[in-house]
């Protein structure tokens, strides 16, 4: 696992978010969708934020880091809560995003190991 960071939500995503109080991630289009995922692979230099397998935006999708059931009013539409992650929409895996499925419930969210901890990659050998 390698530390995400610096990347920057895109413009349209903050004005949707902005602009439309309430929201959340099942309300945005699929354009705006396609958008955060773009500059989500950017970000993570087209690596899975969990596997490092090589992904791309037709080869990921969009994963949350506190999963959608288990997220706060807004969470699931904070960037910082996004990464994109193996394997694509309608493709299964036995590993990675797939497996993680809707954990850490809260009560577990003590042992996730985020990317976007700073010093993640230390927590593995």
């Amino acid at each position: 696992m390698r530390e995400i960071s610096g990347g920057e939500e895109p413009h349209a995503m903050t004005e949707w978010r902005l602009g439309t109080p309430g929201v959340g991630y099942n309300d945005m289009s699929s354009d705006l969708r396609e958008a955060v995922k773009s500059a989500l692979v950017a970000e993570q230099r087209e690596l899975c934020a969990y596997t490092g397998l090589r992904v791309g935006a037709d080869s990921s999708h969009i994963e949350h880091l506190t999963p959608q059931r288990h997220c706060a009013a807004g969470e699931d539409i904070q960037f910082g809560n996004m990464v994109a992650c193996y394997p694509a929409p309608g493709e299964f895996a036995h590993f990675g995003a797939i497996r993680k499925a809707d954990w850490p419930s809260p009560g577990e969210q003590h042992l996730f190991v985020s990317p976007r901890s700073p010093g993640c990659e230390k927590r593995f050998v």
